[in-house]
């Protein structure tokens, strides 16, 4: 985090990714809303949610739980 690089080079690696995606905007400088932007155009199953960083948890619980409980 600390190098501020983007762990994907292109929109065609983000296309790729079929995994559901949880995808929370501008929580913190290291995560900029404009970065979050760009992965929601490309990233084929995500979901957007916009949370207060102290309802992450509780957002991540909730994506986890809809997409994978049995």
């Amino acid at each position: 985090m600390a190098s501020a690089e983007q762990p994907f080079a292109t929109a065609a690696e983000l296309a790729r990714v079929t995994a559901p995606t949880l995808l929370v905007p501008g929580i913190d400088p290291y995560h900029p809303r404009e970065v979050a932007e760009v992965y929601a155009q490309h990233l084929p199953h995500r979901i957007v949610r916009e949370v207060e960083v102290e309802h992450l948890g509780s957002a991540i619980a909730d994506f986890i739980h809809a997409r994978f409980a049995v």
